[in-house]
């Protein structure tokens, strides 16, 4: 029996040695978790392709994911952009090979490109025909650029293009109207109930 008992005890240190010594085991990704944006569109594309029944499926999630707009949010991130930005995040879109470039120029040119993506969101809403998702959108531009108007601090871009955001939401909100009356024969404006939100502009909704 002592034996026996002796056996246990050496079976089971080298048991307990054995868990000790052994190796975490390394945290496996999937492949798709490690996708950059382009190659995951890649991958879509590329199952479509070899799976035509689910495009419609693919189609009804991306028109959801389009559809679904938070103005406030919009409006928030991006009026915190414009009030952040100042002269030394600028640049210079064409180097005019050591010409002088104005402080005005540098600043509407960086608060352009800054602008961008969102007109670029607001004009594919249009274009698919989403007018609540485009109201929202335009809705959501212009309330970033009303919320940065008076933010303008010493190194702000803001202090070199003081008619920057009072024009580009004119600017935004004549594009939707023309680009839906372009293409859908009428034209959408800024909802009804946004008034209140923009107490100094009332002429957005002239």
């Amino acid at each position: 029996m002592k034996g026996a008992a002796t056996l246990m005890k050496k079976a089971s240190r080298k048991k307990s040695t054995a868990r000790k010594s052994a190796k975490p085991e390394a945290k496996k990704f999937a492949p798709l978790e490690r996708l950059r944006a382009d190659e995951s569109m890649q991958v879509l594309l590329s199952m479509i392709r070899r799976h035509p029944e689910l495009r419609s499926e693919a189609d009804d999630l991306a028109l959801a994911l389009i559809e679904n707009v938070d103005a406030e949010k919009v409006g928030s991130e991006l009026g915190q952009r414009l009030s952040e930005v100042d002269i030394f995040d600028t640049i210079d879109a064409e180097p005019r090979d050591g010409r002088y470039v104005a402080n005005w120029e540098l600043a509407q040119q960086t608060l352009d490109r800054l602008l961008e993506p969102y007109l670029a969101d607001l004009q594919r809403r249009i274009e698919l025909g989403l007018k609540e998702a485009a109201q929202s959108t335009c809705l959501g531009i212009v309330r970033g650029l009303y919320q940065a108007k008076d933010c303008a601090g010493d190194d702000s871009l803001l202090t070199y293009a003081p008619d920057f955001c009072e024009n580009e939401a004119h600017y935004v909100v004549g594009l939707l109207a023309k680009q839906s009356g372009r293409l859908h024969r009428r034209r959408w404006s800024l909802p009804d109930d946004s008034g209140g939100l923009l107490p100094d502009w009332p002429w957005l909704f002239d």
